[in-house]
């Protein structure tokens, strides 16, 4: 999975597979943009890469949303798989994020 969170000029680019030996890292990352942000700027996230059925995949994404969340940010979504609509919802984020 592919990686790429900006906003403004802030930007954070993540290439290559994630697998278990550099999520943590990938996370460290992303968490450090975010609560970095403007608060009043949305967060431009593009993930490419992800097969529905790519769990890692998919939890690292609602990790990165739940904490937007947390810390009231806005996200926009960019070249996001529609198949992963559902479980935004499940987890309480489509408020989080647009989709574009």
């Amino acid at each position: 999975m592919d990686i790429s969170i900006k906003q403004n000029n802030n930007k954070v680019e993540l290439a290559g597979a994630l697998v278990a030996d550099n999520l943590d890292q990938a996370l460290v990352k992303v968490k450090q943009l975010i609560a970095n942000s403007d608060a009043n700027k949305k967060i431009e996230m593009s993930f490419s890469g992800i097969t529905k059925n790519n769990s890692i995949c998919i939890a690292f994404i609602l990790c990165c949303l739940r904490y937007a969340k947390l810390l009231n940010r806005q996200v926009i979504l960019i070249n996001f798989s529609k198949e992963l609509n559902d479980l935004l919802d499940i987890y309480n984020l489509a408020s989080v994020i647009k989709v574009r």
